[in-house]
Formats: structure tokens, sequence, C-alpha cells
């Protein structure tokens, strides 16, 4: 049928972008030749791994660079993913829609006791925090060298996150009311 406009989210989706018949908006939260540079450096620019990275560096910014000059316009959520995506397709129009947090609403509560050591928010509907959460059980908190209480909150936690309660180490509380009571509660 046809549409008057098509939204793609993640640059991840242009592989299935058609040259645009309709006005065409992709929305980029993180260019992966940007992530693929900060891995490289983050391994200490190792000369062993240069040649590897830098391939993925440029095959990554070329897909990016065919998938971004598809596009009438093109969102962003930072300054930063604006002038990597800009130095990429600067003829095509950007936005930027910032992603922010109402500081007077969720600022910290003073005189709160702290509840846990550690606060893991994350809705559970989006994978990758099932992933984390379950690293941050079974990998972080071992190595802490010291007992530590974490709670787990978020929408809907799998079968998965809920066995991940340790009593008297972790907490999985799923929904709650409000998070601002949870983060005034935690000490991270």
């Amino acid at each position: 049928q046809p549409f008057d406009v098509v939204q793609y989210e993640l640059i991840e989706t242009a592989y299935v972008m058609p040259l645009p018949t309709v006005p065409t908006l992709l929305s980029v939260h993180q260019l992966g030749s940007a992530q693929a540079h900060a891995q490289w450096q983050a391994n200490g620019g190792a000369l062993a791994q240069r040649p590897a990275a830098w391939f993925r560096r440029a095959r990554d910014a070329e897909f990016e660079r065919r998938a971004l000059r598809r596009a009438h316009r093109i969102v962003t959520l930072s300054a930063e993913d604006a002038t990597r995506v800009r130095g990429l397709a600067p003829d095509v129009p950007l936005s930027i829609v910032p992603m922010g947090v109402d500081c007077a609403t969720f600022s910290p509560r003073p005189g709160v006791p702290a509840q846990c050591d550690l606060l893991f928010v994350g809705h559970f509907g989006h994978p990758p925090n099932v992933d984390a959460a379950r690293f941050l059980v079974r990998d972080v908190l071992p190595r802490l060298g010291r007992a530590v209480r974490l709670r787990i909150v978020g929408h809907d936690p799998p079968a998965e996150v809920r066995a991940l309660v340790r009593p008297g180490t972790v907490d999985v509380a799923g929904s709650v009311p409000d998070v601002r009571d949870e983060l005034a509660a935690a000490r991270i």
C-alpha cells in the first residue's frame, strides 16, 4: 500500500531499505564504524589488531554511507552522532532529538537510607537488558571481592532474569510504581 512516510529505526535496518520513493526517515542511535574504532582504541590500537579493526571500520562506514544517503532525513540522539553522520552524508537533512532527563523531577532525594549497593534498571522487552542483568550477576558481582546487594528493576523480567535471585544478594523486583524511589535507595 502507499505510505506517506517510512521510518527506519537503527542504521542496521538499512539493509532492507529500498531506494526511497516516499519520504524516508532514518533514526541513527550509533554508527557501527564509530563503535569499531572505539573497540580498536580500547584494545590499545595493537598492531596485530589494526588491520582487522580498520577493515571492519571501513566496511561499516561504507555500508553506513550508502544507507544514510538513501534517507530523506536522518535523526540522531546526540550532537556527537550528528557530527559523525554529517561526515558520511553531509547533504542529507539531519535533526538532533536529544535524549534527556528532567533533572528537577529526577534529582536525588536527600535523607533516604540506602537499601541496596547496586541498582540495575532496564526494560526487559529489550533483549540486551536481559543479557546485561545476567552478565552483571554471573560475571561482575563475583569479581568485586566483597558482598554486594544488587536490586534489579524493570518491566516484565523473563524467567531467566527472575532465576538470578540470590537471597540477601540479588533481588529482582520487576516493575515498580516509581523508579525514583529505587534510585534514591541505591548507592550506585
